[in-house]
């Protein structure tokens, strides 16, 4: 699957053709009416991985997550939500959100927003987030993460 492009070259707002996804669909909804999308299961986190334009992407994006859940289980921590919110619909900022929980301790909950401005429609969003992720993943707040699992 090859990035969208815009129909018309101008520069300027116009129209995209996309292979719309049904994941596309419930996000772009969920965005629109609620502000957030939070993905169900792991199994969706990687159909939605798999959409990624490219494979090598995918791929990434799964290694990322992976070590990721490695690394957060040996910090006796666990990714509780993951997906995508609304910082300022009108300024198309978007994030990449996903909260972080010790396992030990009832302290606050870790909320980490990776801020992006989407390169394509909302409707073509999911196509975007294995390499959003991969971004992510390599600026996470680690210090943030390790004072979580140590309670604070």
């Amino acid at each position: 699957m090859s990035r969208p492009e815009k129909l018309n070259s101008d520069g300027g707002m116009g129209f995209y053709s996309v292979q719309v996804h049904p994941l596309n669909k419930e996000i772009a909804t969920a965005l629109q009416e609620n502000g957030e999308f939070f993905l169900k299961s792991s199994q969706q986190i990687m159909d939605a991985f798999g959409l990624a334009y490219e494979k090598k992407d995918s791929i990434k994006a799964i290694d990322n997550i992976i070590t990721f859940t490695k690394q957060l289980k040996k910090l006796k921590c666990h990714m509780r939500a993951f997906g995508f919110r609304v910082i300022d619909l009108e300024q198309q900022k978007l994030a990449i959100t996903y909260i972080i929980e010790s396992f030990r301790f009832k302290n606050q909950p870790l909320w980490v927003n990776e801020i992006f401005i989407p390169r394509v429609p909302l409707l073509a969003l999911v196509n975007d987030f294995a390499d959003l992720w991969n971004n992510a993943y390599s600026s996470r707040p680690q210090i943030e993460i390790i004072k979580i699992s140590n309670g604070k």
